[in-house]
């Protein structure tokens, strides 16, 4: 990722949202390949594709002789295969009377097609072989991606090439796909970034194609005077859907020659209509448009400042100098005496300027937006803040443009391409497909990494746009009361106001301001990228210390021996271990009061390609580190130094208080089906704490139970585990724990392992319930077999999930169209998995969605007991080739280890015995598990279900002789507690 762009919030996305892919004519006249009259089926295009240099796999790039860019990837070590397109088309382009139409179309196109004419056939088809496929719209291009077994691919591409160039667009299940669009934008309703989006769509140039409804309801997409909804999706799809427009991307093992013939033969056959991409040429903000005061009051408590300074040109094509970037990084970076160190300072907030460069904004503009989120002291200051910001601004100018600056920020960059893992997702491809509509294809692997030359005229032109008038104000607030106007579809109040003189020349007055200066230089870049591993190979973590108090294992990778990155967790705890509320609420607040005092190191070490964090509670922390080897010891150190150290004063204390008590209040608002699965996780998490007593405790915390809790593991710690993965050598590992040992005593008499509740012998059936703020409805609900052993029902459920979650999927989400969220899953408490079922739903009642969970429940038990053996050993195997799939990034390596760690399984076996199990499974295990989980429910059931605001108590699901569950914590204790 590119480290300077990272920086952003959900209200940065606001003016973020207008994005559209219009290819710059100076990359498209370096692509484009003359066709002769009598063309071959592909031919390759003669550009390079800069990969980054541990990518060991082929790139090259063909042209289909229907004028379709196909880059094909061959990859020897693929796990999968994969495919992604893209075309430039999205809702920019739906008709003025129809809006939503490139949506909805995206849900259309996998309604069958013309030689795959059965409905949800390709998804049916992937789920069969291993693989899946999603799709997306934004307001500048529609995307499709999948991925699939090898031995499946070459029928996936085919049936997804059929789907994009001749799909059926059945009117059959027009209204049931339509009704899941609806479903979408009822559950979009539900989160800020999307209401706030609708309040920018809403105030920008109407005459500009952004201005249009991106998701699409029932109200917009209907029958209407002059326009038929269907008739219009079928001229929508053919007017669009053109080979020359479309951009994909296949990855498999096969080679390059064999990729290129299977793009031809598939690909190939959709038709060329030679369509123009349609340019925009009216300015996304007018003058009128520009120097305004948006207001907001948020869904979740909050308070958020966002300015953002509008560009007439689009600058993709300026990628190379990174311009965006090197304003970004002076604007976010928080060493001392620079704003955002003075406003996290000073209390007025507690993350600093978030800086984000949008080089394309609505497809013909460019855009900086400037993000901070306050605290109360910062919100009443806000008017004085935003003069700093514009003071920090003219302090960047009069200081002239810093060459050093932009080497740290090439260097970066550079670091951070050479020595990236590229694991090889349907996101990566599908984010290759979307790239290539935008940036020359040599570059759209390494154009956010680029940084051929500082353009300091460059710099000084986005300077010189940062004015009150070329500014555009969103105010995001839980104190405001906005009520002028409501955004159509949405129903978003806000209020808007022209900025006035007076607040103009307020903000540009420095004089009452404090000193700013720009930031100090970096002093965490790695320059040495050795291995410290040379000669050690081990096929599981390494003890190298294996106490009663002091366990420490170590694994160099076997996979990227060359990446020179290392993964440190380090558990300090206190034992035995006693829960205590008040001191755990304490070691919340201590944590804030943490990331205050060492932000400026978090955000140093984050740009040089490092990371460390500390998590508190009140029996121990765990500290975690990773990055670059060469200094990632002494930052782990002077990170946990300097946390033993830190201040505690009474006014940070009543930030985290507020912090706190605003994010209990936001779980509240979450989604409805957040909100009725968030009960489980709390059930599952020991020791489980109700809200309403968290709340309580976290208004009676004082400073003294800070200092507290501080004391206490700082000099009561007697038990270490440590895990280490990559980069380092043994003696750099144990050099690293006799330092942190050093710094924080460790008695070494004993370790902590994790607790549950165990559930796995209960036969209790739960109930909950919960009324939310949202329009729609949900359920989900648990069933788990009782008796099993851990891995013995973990692979069970993993099977029948397999067969199953397609099968709900289709029965309730495509043919009964109860709602847009729809999914059958595996769920485990402590030792114990089992199935769960979950709804959200903007048109059924909870009672609703359980009888027809009843129903499918006994259709089902049929269609099991009816399934081929075949199909039994084929889904068996689908999950064999899943579990021997080998890791694609040093994370993911590490990551097959790290549960075993934390789970105390020093053996690091886990994966092994699950493959084991699941070679030895028969249909009639899968049978049984079902039988015994379901249909007889002889085990633990757990349902909870959220009410929306037009539900009435009647339409809640029943659960007869069920206990209702008011009390997490209550609950939890009248189980036994157990540890790993």
């Amino acid at each position: 990722m590119n480290r300077f762009l990272g920086f952003s919030t959900a209200y940065t996305a606001v003016f973020t949202a207008f994005l559209s892919i219009a290819l710059p004519d100076t990359a498209a006249a370096k692509d484009v390949l003359t066709v002769s009259s009598v063309a071959a089926p592909y031919r390759f295009i003669n550009q390079t594709i800069n990969k980054a240099p541990k990518d060991k796999a082929e790139y090259r790039a063909v042209e289909l002789a229907n004028g379709m860019t196909v880059l094909l990837i061959s990859d020897p070590a693929a796990n999968k295969s994969i495919m992604a397109a893209a075309l430039p088309i999205g809702s920019k382009d739906d008709p003025i009377a129809q809006q939503g139409m490139a949506h909805y179309l995206e849900h259309m196109i996998f309604m069958g097609s013309k030689r795959y004419p059965d409905v949800d056939g390709l998804m049916t088809f992937l789920q069969a072989n291993g693989g899946q496929t999603n799709a997306s719209t934004n307001f500048m291009r529609t995307a499709y991606h999948f991925q699939v077994n090898h031995d499946a691919f070459d029928e996936a591409v085919a049936r997804m090439a059929d789907a994009l160039a001749f799909p059926i667009l059945s009117p059959v299940y027009s209204k049931k796909e339509l009704n899941a669009v609806n479903a979408e934008l009822v559950r979009a309703k539900a989160s800020d970034a999307a209401l706030t989006a609708s309040i920018s769509r809403d105030t920008l140039n109407p005459a500009h194609p952004n201005a249009k409804f991106l998701h699409g309801n029932r109200e917009s997409l209907r029958n209407k005077s002059g326009s038929n909804l269907h008739d219009e999706l079928l001229k929508f799809h053919r007017q669009y859907y053109s080979a020359n427009l479309f951009k994909a991307v296949l990855y498999s093992k096969q080679p390059i020659e064999q990729l290129a013939k299977l793009a031809a033969d598939t690909l190939g056959k959709m038709p060329d209509k030679q369509v123009v991409e349609p340019k925009i040429d009216v300015p996304l903000y007018r003058a009128q448009d520009k120097s305004i005061l948006l207001q907001y009051k948020p869904l979740q408590p909050q308070k958020i400042i966002v300015l953002s300074f509008s560009y007439p040109k689009n600058e993709e094509h300026l990628f190379r100098t990174q311009t965006g970037a090197y304003l970004a990084y002076l604007f976010s970076n928080n060493t001392a005496g620079t704003l955002s160190d003075y406003l996290i300072k000073n209390g007025l907030s507690d993350s600093g300027l978030l800086a984000l460069p949008v080089d394309n904004n609505g497809g013909n503009e460019s855009a900086f937006v400037l993000s901070l989120a306050l605290t109360e002291k910062g919100w009443q200051q806000r008017g004085r803040i935003i003069s700093m910001i514009f003071q920090q601004a003219e302090l960047i100018k009069q200081s002239g443009i810093d060459d050093a600056y932009y080497q740290e920020i090439r260097e970066s960059l550079k670091q951070s391409f050479q020595n990236m893992d590229v694991p090889k997702s349907t996101a990566y491809a599908a984010t290759l497909a979307e790239t290539m509509l935008r940036y020359p294809l040599s570059n759209i692997i390494d154009a956010g990494f680029v940084a051929d030359g500082l353009d300091k005229a460059a710099v000084m032109e986005k300077l010189n746009g940062m004015t009150p008038d070329n500014m555009i104000l969103m105010e995001i607030s839980d104190s405001l009361n906005p009520t002028q106007r409501v955004t159509p579809y949405f129903g978003a109040f806000y209020d808007i106001r022209p900025i006035t003189p007076q607040q103009k020349a307020e903000w540009l007055d420095f004089s009452g301001n404090p000193k700013l200066v720009l930031p100090q230089r970096n002093p965490y870049f790695a320059d040495d990228f050795s291995s410290n591993t040379r000669d050690m190979k081990h096929d599981y973590p390494k003890a190298l210390r294996h106490q009663k108090g002091l366990k420490v294992f170590h694994m160099p990778s076997r996979h990227f021996a060359d990446n020179p990155e290392v993964m440190n967790t380090m558990v300090f705890t206190i034992m035995p271990n006693h829960p205590d509320l008040k001191l755990g609420v304490a070691a919340l607040a201590l944590g804030y009061m943490n990331n205050l005092a060492q932000s400026q190191l978090s955000y140093q070490s984050q740009i040089a390609g490092m990371a460390v964090s500390i998590a508190l509670t009140e029996n121990g922390f765990v500290l975690r580190s990773s990055g670059y080897a060469q200094h990632l010891g002494k930052l782990t150190t002077d990170y946990l130094r300097n946390f033993t150290q830190i201040p505690l004063n009474a006014t940070q204390l009543e930030q985290a208080r507020k912090r706190m008590l605003e994010s209990l209040e936001a779980r509240k608002q979450a989604g409805s089906l957040t909100q009725a699965i968030t009960v489980f996780h709390d059930f599952k998490q020991y020791p489980a704490v109700d809200w309403d007593d968290l709340y309580t405790t976290a208004k009676e915390v004082d400073l003294k139970d800070v200092a507290t809790v501080r004391n206490r593991i700082l000099n009561d710690i007697n038990g270490l585990r440590v895990f280490s993965f990559g980069n380092f050598s043994d003696k750099q590992v144990k050099n690293l724990v006799r330092d942190v040992q050093k710094i924080v005593p460790n008695a070494n008499t004993d370790v902590y392992r994790i607790r549950y509740p165990d559930v796995n012998e209960s036969t209790r059936k739960l109930s909950h319930t919960v009324k939310v703020p949202h329009e729609d409805n949900a359920l989900s609900i648990i069933y788990m077999p009782k008796g099993y052993g851990q891995l013995e029902s973990r692979v069970r459920a993993s099977l029948v999930t397999r067969i199953l979650s397609r099968w709900y999927f289709d029965d309730l989400r495509t043919d009964k169209q109860l709602g847009y969220s729809v999914s059958q899953d595996v769920y485990t408490i402590g030792k114990t998995a089992g199935l769960q079922f979950s709804v959200q739903s903007a048109d059924a009642t909870p009672a609703e969605i359980m009888r027809h969970n009843q129903r499918f429940f006994d259709e089902s038990w049929q269609k099991l007991q009816n399934l081929s053996g075949e199909e039994v050993t084929r889904q068996r195997n689908n999950m064999l080739i899943h579990l021997r799939h080998k890791p694609e990034s040093l994370y993911q390596e590490a990551g097959r280890y790290s549960n075993d760690f934390l789970y105390g399984n020093y053996e690091f076996d886990t994966r092994q015995k699950i493959m084991a199990l699941t070679e030895k499974l028969t249909k009639q295990d899968l049978l049984d598990f079902y039988r015994k989980a379901v249909m007889e429910r002889e085990g633990f059931v757990f349902a909870s279900q959220a009410l929306g605001t037009k539900a009435k108590d009647k339409d809640a699901a029943q659960f007869d002789g069920y206990e209702q569950v008011n009390s997490i914590a209550k609950l939890q204790k009248s189980f036994e507690i157990k540890e790993y």
